[in-house]
C-alpha cells in the first residue's frame, strides 16, 4: 500500500528542486504538478449526474474514488508518494479526509511574493508595458493566487503541515530534507546536493513548451578547466594547458546566485574586523565552485594580482585589486583524503613553515584571509573535494 502525502508549494519556490533531491531515493516519488486532485473532484461530481441519481450506488462509486490514487500510482515503484497539487482548498481537504486518509500531512513551500513575481517575470519574459497587469493577474487569478489560497486553508484547517522556506532550502538543503524525513516518518537516505539530475519520474520529464516557457529547465552549468591568473582563456595552446596543469589542476563552475553572497558576506565582514585588518573593499567577484578529483591540486600562489584590474567598462572592478579571499568547504572530510589547504607566511616571516589549515576541514567551514597570503591545495589522494571561493576587491592599499 502506498503512503501518500501532499505538497502545496507556491510557484517558483523550489518545488522542482525539492523533487530532484528527494527522488534520488528510489522509495520516494515526488510528482510534478499533478491531476490527482482533479481526478478525485471529478469522480465525486458524478454523484450529481442524472444517471447516478437514478441509481445511487454510493458504495461502488466510493470504492472507485478511494482506490483511484492507489491505481494512479500503481506503476510507481516507491512506497512513499508526495503528490503536488493545490490540495489545500477546502473541497480538496474534504476529499482527502473522506477518501484517502483522515490525517493528511502537507508540505508547504513558501517564498516572498515579490521574489515569486520577479522569478515569473524572468521565465515568462513579461515586458515592462504589461508587467503591472501580469502581476495583478498572477496574484488574483493565476497559480500564485490558487496555491496561496490552498496554503491559507491548510493552516486555517489545523491540518498537520511543515513549512519549508525557499531561501533556507537552497542554503541548507540537508537540514530541510532531514526535517521532511522526520515529519513524514520515512527511513533516512543519504542524498547529494550538488550536480542534481533534471527532474523526471517514471522516465517522464516536463514538457514546458505547452506553457510557453522553460519553467523547469534545470540548466547545469558546464564545468571548465581551472586556469591560472596569467592564462589567456581565448588563446590556449596545448603547451599552455600543459604548463597550467603543472601548477593547477581542477574543474570549476562560476556562480552568480545572489543568495550566496548574502549568506557569506557577513562572515567576511566579521573576519575583516575581528582580525583588525580593516581592509577597505566594496565589491565581490563571482564565486567559483571548485572540484578537485583524485590527483588534482593547486600549487603555491596568491590571489592578489600585481596589476590593477583594467576594466573601464566595469566600474565595480576597474582600478581595484583583490584584498580578501574566502574559501568554504562543501565536502564532508570522510569523503576524501589529501587536498589540505596550506598557508605559507614566509613573505612575512622567513623562519615560518607552511601551516595546514585544519579549521577548514569540516563541511560548511570557511576561512577568510588576505589575498596576498601564499597558499596551496595539496593533491587529493582519494575521493572528491568540493569548495567555494570568492574574492573581495578594493582600491589599492594606502
Amino acid at each position: 500500500m502506498k503512503h501518500i502525502y501532499f505538497l502545496c508549494g507556491l510557484p517558483r519556490c523550489g518545488n522542482t528542486l525539492l523533487a530532484s533531491i528527494l527522488n534520488q531515493n528510489s522509495n520516494i516519488s515526488v510528482t510534478a504538478n499533478s491531476i490527482t486532485a482533479d481526478i478525485l473532484y471529478n469522480l465525486e461530481q458524478l454523484k450529481e449526474t442524472t444517471s447516478f441519481k437514478n441509481f445511487p450506488d454510493h458504495q461502488s462509486l466510493d470504492n472507485l474514488i478511494e482506490g483511484s490514487l492507489e491505481l494512479y500510482f500503481k506503476d510507481y515503484e516507491s512506497d512513499y508518494i508526495i503528490d503536488r497539487s493545490p490540495w489545500g482548498t477546502s473541497k480538496n481537504i474534504e476529499l482527502i479526509k473522506k477518501y484517502i486518509t483522515p490525517n493528511p500531512k502537507f508540505i508547504i513551500l513558501e517564498r516572498p511574493f515579490i521574489e515569486i513575481l520577479g522569478s515569473l517575470a524572468r521565465v515568462k519574459n513579461w515586458n515592462k508595458k504589461d508587467l503591472e497587469d501580469s502581476c495583478f493577474y498572477e496574484m488574483t487569478e493565476g497559480m500564485t493566487a490558487v496555491h496561496s489560497y490552498a496554503i491559507y486553508n491548510i493552516i486555517k484547517s489545523d491540518s498537520d503541515y511543515i513549512k519549508i522556506n525557499y531561501e533556507d532550502l537552497t542554503i541548507n538543503p540537508e537540514k530541510n530534507i532531514k526535517r521532511i524525513y522526520e515529519f513524514l516518518n520515512i527511513p533516512t537516505y543519504k542524498h547529494r546536493y550538488v550536480n542534481l539530475d533534471q527532474f523526471s519520474i517514471n522516465n517522464i520529464k516536463y514538457d514546458d513548451t505547452v506553457l510557453d516557457g522553460m519553467y523547469h529547465d534545470g540548466k547545469e552549468q558546464n564545468k571548465e578547466m581551472a586556469l591560472t591568473g596569467d592564462a589567456d582563456k581565448d588563446n590556449l595552446t596545448k603547451e599552455n594547458i600543459k604548463n597550467i596543469q603543472k601548477k593547477r589542476k581542477s574543474d570549476i563552475v562560476w556562480m552568480y546566485d545572489r543568495w550566496i553572497y548574502k549568506e557569506i558576506q557577513p562572515y567576511i565582514h566579521e573576519a575583516n574586523a575581528s582580525a583588525e585588518w580593516n581592509f577597505e573593499w566594496d565589491y565581490s567577484e563571482s564565486c567559483q565552485f571548485t572540484e578537485y578529483k583524485k590527483g588534482q591540486f593547486y600549487d603555491w600562489h596568491c590571489d592578489s594580482q600585481i596589476e590593477l584590474y583594467d576594466h573601464p567598462e566595469n566600474r565595480n572592478s576597474h582600478g581595484k585589486l583583490r584584498k580578501l579571499s574566502m574559501t568554504l568547504s562543501l565536502t564532508d572530510p570522510d569523503e576524501y583524503e589529501g587536498g589540505d589547504l596550506e598557508f605559507d607566511f614566509r613573505n612575512q616571516d622567513e623562519q615560518s613553515q607552511p601551516r595546514v589549515c585544519t579549521e577548514i576541514r569540516p563541511k560548511g567551514s570557511l576561512v577568510v584571509f588576505p589575498s596576498f597570503v601564499w597558499h596551496r591545495v595539496k593533491p587529493v589522494t582519494k575521493g572528491i573535494r568540493h569548495s567555494l571561493v570568492c574574492w573581495n576587491l578594493g582600491y589599492p592599499f594606502k
